[in-house]
């Protein structure tokens, strides 16, 4: 294996990582070597404040999982990417209008217009484009359109999304990982989450994620599977907790322990509980009454800021689902509260879904949702070594040759001939598909 990629997850009190290595066929075409887990204190607010603590806990976090990834795939070359908050980067609007004179749109022209798109914003030394994709098409005064690929018109309108942040922001990144490797990809955490959490059909949709941490909520609109707008509301489930101990007079710990057992505490039927923790002698006394009214006042709160956050998407009426993620999410009462907000949203019509673990095959993918998108998407952009030698972006209108057929290279070691004979065979397998595609006649089934 040539290849092994080191993808992380910044919270706000934890820090994950997943370390996997590209594999055709697995769900998305990777392996995951190993995930590890592990709290930390070093941001706060979607932020680090603590540079030295939080690189100190990547180089720790490193070294639990390179015994287990070099047992599995020996010495490979190592790639690290993270995850980056919505307060550390800037998503704006690109309009744009391409002369393309009635003729057919091809893939390779929307490509080099996306990269003129992208560099509106060269010229600005302080800025660093992260990501960059079109939101919609036109065609001269005509509706939009999800795809202009084969269609003409005389102007080609396009409206496209750039996501960048500072150099300053990406230094600091950069040095956290100074004991190891530069990262090789920043990437927006809402991409990440959605591309990973909700399946292709879902995301045809237009809907929202709300991703509810211990710091911070991330309120990510999209459409047709593609980020329209991210807000981070600076506030997370630590205030839930901090609520509980200050009214109820109890010690942080204590209200940790209550507040992840909301569920079980609110809907007993007494007034008042005497709750004990494993391995404390004493317990301590609960007043379910004022307690429910201490949470519920600020789950109100942070759903008035929800609300807020999406009201500021353009497709805000046109919401068919919100989907709930992070631990914050499963607070008793939450999604109740949130679904009566919106409940005025005629085509949303009270599909206020939570996120389980129980919905995943594999629960990595759920509970480092984060750090496999991350990890996903730098295999997709940077180490798509199954991509066919055969772009469909160079096919113009046209198909006037036939991909010829290619003898199996001559190898002298037999482990690597055996490698090549791979590739060769895969390769045949996807030039047959091709020259079958390209000779449908419209109507037939490929």
């Amino acid at each position: 294996m040539e290849n092994v990629v080191y993808s992380f997850d910044l919270g706000a009190s934890k820090l994950r990582l997943v370390v996997a290595e590209p594999a055709l066929g697995k769900p998305f075409d990777m392996n995951i070597l190993a995930a590890e887990e592990s709290s930390f204190k070093g941001m706060k607010r979607g932020q680090v404040f603590d540079m030295e603590k939080v690189s100190f806990e990547i180089s720790n976090i490193i070294s639990r999982v390179d015994k287990t990834v070099k047992k599995k795939c020996g010495s490979a070359k190592q790639h690290f990417c993270i995850n980056i908050g919505a307060r550390l980067y800037k998503l704006e609007y690109k309009n744009k209008s391409y002369e393309v004179g009635q003729k057919a749109v091809t893939e390779q022209m929307l490509r080099k217009f996306q990269e003129d798109i992208k560099g509106t914003l060269s010229d600005d030394s302080n800025s660093v484009i992260l990501d960059s994709y079109p939101v919609s098409y036109s065609f001269d005064n005509a509706p939009e359109i999800e795809s202009p690929i084969g269609c003409a018109g005389k102007e080609l309108h396009i409206k496209s999304i750039i996501i960048s942040t500072t150099t300053s922001i990406v230094n600091s990144y950069n040095s956290l990982f100074e004991n190891t490797n530069n990262f090789d990809l920043l990437l927006p955490t809402a991409s990440s989450k959605l591309n990973v959490l909700l399946s292709p059909q879902q995301k045809k949709a237009t809907f929202a994620l709300v991703d509810f941490g211990a710091g911070i909520i991330s309120v990510a609109v999209s459409k047709n599977g593609k980020v329209i707008n991210d807000t981070t509301i600076p506030l997370g489930s630590s205030l839930v907790t901090e609520d509980i101990a200050s009214g109820l007079e109890i010690t942080q710990e204590e209200a940790e322990f209550v507040k992840c057992n909301l569920n079980r505490v609110l809907t007993r039927k007494e007034r008042y509980l005497e709750i004990r923790m494993k391995g404390k002698e004493e317990g301590f006394n609960v007043d379910v009454k004022k307690l429910n009214f201490i949470v519920q006042a600020r789950i109100n709160e942070l759903v008035a800021y929800i609300n807020s956050a999406l009201s500021k998407s353009y497709v805000l009426n046109d919401l068919e689902a919100v989907y709930l993620a992070g631990d914050g999410s499963k607070l008793y009462g939450f999604k109740e509260a949130l679904a009566k907000n919106l409940s005025s949203l005629e085509k949303l019509n009270n599909r206020v879904v939570l996120l389980k673990e129980g919905d995943y095959s594999d629960p990595v993918i759920f509970n480092y949702a984060g750090a496999v998108g991350v990890a996903s998407a730098y295999i997709e952009r940077k180490l798509s070594f199954w991509t066919p030698q055969i772009q469909f972006s160079e096919v113009e209108d046209k198909v006037e040759e036939k991909v010829k057929e290619e003898q199996p290279p001559k190898e002298t070691d037999s482990k690597e001939k055996a490698k090549q004979k791979e590739r060769w065979s895969l390769g045949k397998i996807i030039d047959k598909a091709t020259e079958k595609l390209f000779s449908q006649e419209d109507g037939d089934d490929i």
